[in-house]
């Protein structure tokens, strides 16, 4: 091939090297190749060299020919790395890692290290075991899946731990009050109660009055080893609203004492309101308003009563706030309330599907996507109340006193645990498990001879009453077992049917009273003589011929053989969300900072069987009992309450939650010991090499947002680190480190007037905390861990 002709288009070298700015590579090249050849080719017949003019060929060929076509080559070769150097020494234009690192260290910049990968670990202490301290650094193994490889954690700080603490519960039951029985009936413990529709029982909801109602249904419970009965008023109708009636007229009583005064008529204002209410909204909503808004009236005029010492109004105010109060319940509780409007969003999305808007795997999956709550980073950075750190029943003055007293220490929770805060609820209840008619109510008109023919009774005619009959006696048919004084009965008086309308027949009216003296024997009367039993009441329960009859005694009948119904606490079936969690016991030792997984079912999604968890931290810790509208509620002891410094992100079904206690904050590797080497004054910035690689690097508050896990000690002392050798002033002792294109971490001493130089004749180790890192592909999920050192911490 002819050279001349081979490179005839090519412009001849030196080429231009000027560049536009922001170009993302720079063209630094004076020639390649060809432009080398084509220049020589030119100079060859050029007047600069008369010698060469002899040479004609210009086939490559030809030896001198191929010499210049080997220069060319080398020159191509020499101009390509002279650019490549040129592009590197650029921030914008360079591609090699070295290169970028090595242009930001001229300012001193350091590449960001990567942070280990952060798990928390749930620990599980053996039932049998006292209080132990986890120390920081405590290691665990992740059980790795298929194709994983087992990763190494270590807990970063120390965690006081006890058993108790594994997994801790809400609060699942608690007692009955009158607001919760008519609003949701009544608990009994047991499945065995006997109880059906229409059965007498005999209510004291510890307002003052006992009443006589009626068994609305009755249905068990096996799961929760109760029965649920739900009541009705003796004649079949709403039993909250024939209580509420009775708590608001009480009031109004206790007012009308100090009638006429600014603070009569300011209450009055709030009773007619309520009795406006009353029927309209339903007894659960009823009773929240009295709580909420009557309740919140009467306690400022009390305060204000007592205050200024207006001793008439006290009693009254006080009077019609206990009648209120004994009916009345707090705020509604907001349980639920999330999991009740994502199900209606859901609905919503169902019917809007017909219409092509929105699908109902888009509402399941919007809930699924929710982020969990997000804690504070660490407790130093938790936003602390001074009220809820101090509250009367917040975790301190406990754990002062235990401090001060040390003999307190062993018994003071127990103590406080076993202590009610508040007086046993009054509610009762019991069963009257016969209905006996009265003595005579079978009683038949005779009839009669008259002239020797037999004349049939009249219809029309009845029996007269015997003259026995007493107001405040009642005679039951045949002996009744089990009947004792004091005992209570419900006398149903009835009335005979109208004949021209029976449905006009006067309803029954039903008194509720005790019996003062029960008698068992024979009656005569009515033309019949048998067994009877016959009770003294203690009020009188019919007016015997004035205006009463034989037809009322027929109508008549007794409720008695009372049996005493034990009481189950109320199932709590609120959804655990938002900031606060009761309990279902007193725990003490927990503290505002302390991490806490809370896991369940999700009854937020308006599906069954998702299951959450939710990383926590503890901003607050109390020991009380419930509290709707800042009273404690009749019959509660102390509960351990939690808030978390961030409510929940999601809503859990309280029997599927679980709250793991011992949670301990670690990082992905493991700490590592081992000796650099010996000290020699003699050398300047002496060099070390660590053996296990690579360095771990962990979250920190530093520009770079992470701080190195290496400390180094010389004879005992630790040595500092450094960005670099030009932050080590003369003297000072400190160490720098750099990390090696293979990975491994090197430190390196200072030097005067750039530090300090190690001592001659001293070991340098490092041995406390250095630990590895995840290595590059290796996971870091931390599917399961056990913690090894200690025999009494379970795999979690």
């Amino acid at each position: 091939m002819n050279a001349q002709g081979a490179n005839a288009q090519e412009t001849p070298a030196p080429q231009p090297t000027a560049n536009a700015p922001g170009l993302p590579a720079l063209s630094y090249r004076v020639g390649t190749r060809p432009a080398f050849l084509a220049a020589m080719v030119q100079g060859i017949a050029s007047a600069g060299h008369p010698a060469l003019a002899g040479l004609r060929t210009r086939e490559l060929s030809d030896p001198s020919m191929a010499l210049l076509d080997a220069w060319a080559t080398a020159a191509d070769v020499l101009t390509f790395y002279q650019e490549r150097l040129c592009n590197e020494g650029y921030l914008r234009t360079a591609s090699l890692d070295r290169s970028v690192r090595e242009l930001a260290a001229l300012v001193g910049w350091r590449p960001r290290p990567g942070v280990a990968a952060t798990a928390y670990l749930a620990y599980t202490i053996d039932p049998h075991t006292p209080e132990v301290l986890i120390p920081a650094g405590s290691r665990a193994n992740s059980v790795p899946g298929p194709g994983e490889t087992m990763q190494a954690f270590e807990s970063s700080d120390k965690l006081p731990a006890r058993a108790a603490w594994n997994q801790l519960r809400p609060r699942m039951s608690r007692d009955q009050d009158a607001a919760a029985v008519l609003a949701r009936g009544l608990c009994l413990a047991g499945t065995t109660t006997g109880l059906k529709p229409n059965d007498a029982l005999v209510l004291d909801l510890g307002t003052g009055s006992v009443q006589a109602v009626r068994v609305k249904s009755a249905a068990a419970d096996p799961d929760a080893g109760l029965t649920r009965v739900e009541l009705m008023d003796w004649t079949g109708g709403d039993l909250a609203l024939a209580v509420h009636k009775q708590a608001l007229a009480a009031a109004k009583a206790a007012m009308a004492d100090v009638a006429g005064t600014a603070t009569a008529q300011r209450v009055e204002v709030v009773l007619d309101k309520l009795a406006k209410q009353l029927g309209a909204l339903p007894a659960a909503e009823f009773a929240r308003t009295v709580g909420t808004d009557a309740l919140a009236v009467l306690g400022a005029e009390l305060a204000t009563a007592r205050e200024r010492g207006w001793t008439r109004l006290v009693p009254s105010l006080e009077q019609a706030r206990a009648a209120l109060a004994a009916v009345a319940s707090g705020p509604a509780t907001t349980a639920g309330t999330a999991g009740g409007s994502f199900a209606a969003s859901l609905l919503a999305g169902m019917r809007l599907a017909g219409k092509g808007e929105q699908s109902p795997i888009d509402a399941l999956v919007d809930g699924l996507l929710r982020p969990a709550s997000v804690p504070p980073a660490t407790s130093q950075k938790l936003e602390r109340s001074y009220s809820a750190t101090f509250t009367g029943a917040g975790n301190v003055y406990p754990q002062l006193l235990a401090g001060i007293y040390s003999q307190l220490a062993p018994t003071l929770y127990a103590a406080l645990a076993a202590t009610r805060i508040s007086s046993s609820t009054t509610l009762r209840v019991s069963a009257l498990r016969r209905r006996s008619p009265l003595f005579g109510h079978n009683a038949q008109v005779q009839g009669f001879f008259k002239g020797g023919e037999y004349h049939p009774p009249v219809d029309t005619k009845e029996l007269d009453l015997a003259g026995d009959e007493n107001p405040f006696v009642a005679y039951l048919d045949g002996a009744v077992e089990g009947l004792q004084p004091a005992q209570h009965v419900v006398m149903e008086h009835g009335f005979p049917l109208d004949p021209d309308d029976p449905a006009k027949t006067e309803a029954f009216g039903a008194l509720l009273t005790t019996v003062k003296l029960v008698r068992t024997g024979s009656r005569k009367a009515y033309g019949l003589s048998g067994p009877a039993t016959t009770l003294v009441l203690t009020d009188e329960w019919w007016k015997p011929n004035n205006p009463d009859t034989m037809g009322h005694l027929r109508a008549s009948a007794a409720y008695v053989q009372e049996e005493a119904l034990e009481l189950a606490q109320e199932p709590i079936t609120d959804n655990v969300q938002d900031a606060e969690l009761e309990l279902d016991g007193l725990y003490d030792g927990l503290t505002a900072g302390r991490w806490v997984i809370v896991t369940g079912e999700r009854a937020d999604l308006g599906t069954a069987g998702v299951q959450g968890a939710e990383l926590l931290m503890l901003a607050a810790v109390a020991h009380t009992g419930r509290s709707d509208d800042g009273t404690i509620l009749a019959g509660e002891d102390r509960h351990t309450f939690l808030t978390f410094a961030q409510p929940l992100a999601y809503s859990y079904k309280r029997d599927t939650v679980g709250v793991y206690g011992n949670v301990a904050h670690a990082t992905h590797g493991e700490t590592r010991q081992e000796v650099l080497g010996a000290g020699s004054a003699a050398s300047a910035l002496q060099q070390f090499s660590l053996k296990a690689a690579p360095l771990t690097y962990l979250a920190a508050p530093t520009p770079a947002g992470a701080a190195s896990s290496l400390v180094v000690r010389v004879n005992g002392v630790q040595w500092p680190e450094v960005p670099g050798l030009a932050y080590l002033t003369d003297g000072q002792r400190g160490f720098f480190t750099a990390v090696t294109e293979a990975g491994a971490t090197t430190i390196t001493f200072g030097s005067p007037p750039h530090g300090q130089r190690l001592p001659s004749g001293v070991t340098t180790s490092r041995p406390a905390t250095v630990a590895a890192s995840a290595h590059p592909g290796m996971s870091a999920q931390a599917k399961s861990a056990s913690w090894q050192p200690a025999p009494w911490a379970s795999r979690t």
